[in-house]
C-alpha cells in the first residue's frame, strides 16, 4: 500500500520490536503499531507482547477449551466432547448408552447429564428421581422443571422450604455458566427472580 514504510526503515530505525506493523503518518515520518494478537511498546526492543486470549476466552468467542498460542488461540471441545466450540452449550458429550437425556418430561442437554460423569461436565451432574410419577428431574432437593441453554438459566421448584398457603410453588432461577470448569461454581441466584406473597 502506498502508506506503508518502506521495511528498512520500519524494522531498523523506528519499529524496534517483533511483531509490529508500521505506517507513513500524512505529515511524514512513520507510526508503528503492534500486529493483531500482541499489545504494548512497538518502538523498543520485544516491546510487543503476546496477548492470552484465554485470559477472557468468551469476550474472544471461545466457549470450550482455549489455549493460547504465540498471537492467537485455539478452541475446540474438551476431552469427551464434541461439536461447536464457539457458541454456548455448543460442545456434547461423547455419549454412553448409560448417559440419558431426558427425565420425566424435561431435556436434560449437556453440559448437564444424568449418571457416569462422563454424562456431564463438572458441577453439572442431576438425578432423576424414579420413585415420583412421573419421574422429577432433581438438582440436590430442588425439582428442576426447565433448563435452556439458550438463556443460560435453569429453573427449579423448591417447596420445601416456602409456605405453601394457597396450593402455590415457590419457584426459583438459577443462572449458570454453562461451560464450567473443575472447582469453578457453576450456579447462581438470578436477578431475574420474585417473591410474590398472597395472604390476609
Amino acid at each position: 500500500p502506498a502508506w506503508e514504510c518502506p521495511r528498512d526503515a520500519a524494522r531498523k530505525a523506528v519499529c524496534k520490536s517483533n511483531h509490529t506493523g508500521c505506517n507513513r503518518g500524512e505529515r511524514g515520518g512513520y507510526k508503528c503499531y503492534c500486529r493483531t494478537g500482541y499489545e504494548g511498546n512497538p518502538y523498543i526492543t520485544n516491546g510487543c507482547q503476546d496477548i492470552d486470549e484465554c485470559e477472557n476466552s468468551k469476550k474472544n468467542g471461545c466457549f470450550g477449551k482455549c489455549t493460547n498460542t504465540d498471537g492467537s488461540f485455539q478452541c475446540e471441545c474438551s476431552y469427551g466432547t464434541r461439536g461447536d466450540a464457539y457458541s454456548p452449550g455448543g460442545c456434547f458429550s461423547v455419549l454412553t448408552r448409560e448417559c440419558s437425556r431426558s427425565c420425566g418430561n424435561v431435556s436434560v442437554p449437556y453440559p448437564f447429564g444424568i449418571g457416569p460423569a462422563e454424562c456431564y461436565m463438572p458441577g453439572f451432574n442431576l438425578t432423576c428421581d424414579t420413585s415420583q410419577h412421573p419421574p422429577r428431574l432433581m438438582l440436590g432437593s430442588l425439582q428442576v422443571i426447565d433448563i435452556s441453554l439458550h438463556n443460560n438459566t435453569m429453573h427449579v421448584i423448591n417447596s420445601d422450604r416456602v409456605l405453601d398457603i394457597h396450593s402455590g410453588i415457590g419457584k426459583q432461577t438459577f443462572t449458570f455458566e454453562s461451560t464450567g470448569h473443575g472447582d469453578k461454581v457453576p450456579y447462581s441466584l438470578s436477578t431475574r427472580n420474585e417473591l410474590i406473597l398472597m395472604g390476609c
